[in-house]
């Protein structure tokens, strides 16, 4: 008898990890450096004046690269024949500098981000933000427990609608283990505080552990 278990554990998580940080395009390395740094030095401010620690707080992404704008010109050749071509020109330089920032106080999260947007000002970009949970170990164990029990549960039947005797497990395999689904996610925002507005709410909603199994046993 070959049978399939899922096993399916819900719970309210108790991490959100945000990503977040600062860019900016200046005609000059050093100004868009310069504003980058000015901007994250406020924002990390404004994360550790809020209870951030540091040890929640990594580079995830820093990036110098040129920015350039296509023109399009029209030559006359000495044949009279006038021709277009693209003209690459640059522009400027774009500074991106991002944090992964995690935040283990739920209630706090809306007020963290306004804050910490704010201090940033209109440079910040909030790429993503998801939850998790921070010890998951014991929801797998029994996630993978109710999946074992579903299979039995399964093999059981089988056999009792066919007429014979479900018999000792002969293979076991873990098919698929899908931590924290069913996550919300808020990404490639471009945040700007011309007017102050009300709060952010952020939503944590529930998240689940599924683990599925597939059974063989024996036929007695």
């Amino acid at each position: 008898i070959q049978s399939t278990g899922i096993g399916i554990v819900k719970m309210k998580p108790d991490i959100v990890t945000i990503s977040l940080g600062i860019e900016v395009i200046e005609k000059t390395v050093t100004e868009a450096r310069n504003k980058t740094a000015i901007s994250m030095a406020a924002m990390l401010a404004g994360l550790r004046g809020m209870g951030v620690i540091d040890d929640d707080i990594a580079t995830t992404f820093f990036n110098i690269q040129p920015e350039y704008t296509f023109d399009q010109i029209t030559e006359t050749l000495p044949n009279g024949e006038r021709i277009k071509r693209t003209e690459r020109r640059l522009i400027g330089y774009r500074v991106n500098n991002s944090l992964s920032v995690k935040i283990r106080d739920l209630d706090k999260v809306g007020i963290i981000i306004d804050e910490t947007v704010d201090a940033g000002g209109d440079a910040t970009r909030l790429n993503n933000i998801s939850f998790s949970v921070d010890n998951s170990s014991a929801l797998e164990g029994n996630a993978r427990t109710l999946a074992l029990q579903d299979a039995v549960a399964k093999a059981d039947l089988y056999a009792a609608e066919t007429g014979v005797t479900r018999g000792r497990l002969t293979s076991l395999v873990e098919t698929s283990s899908n931590q924290f689904s069913n996550q919300p996610r808020l990404k490639n925002v471009a945040l700007t505080f011309e007017d102050a507005g009300p709060p952010t709410q952020i939503l944590s909603g529930e998240l689940e552990v599924r683990v599925t199994v597939q059974a063989v046993f024996d036929i007695d």
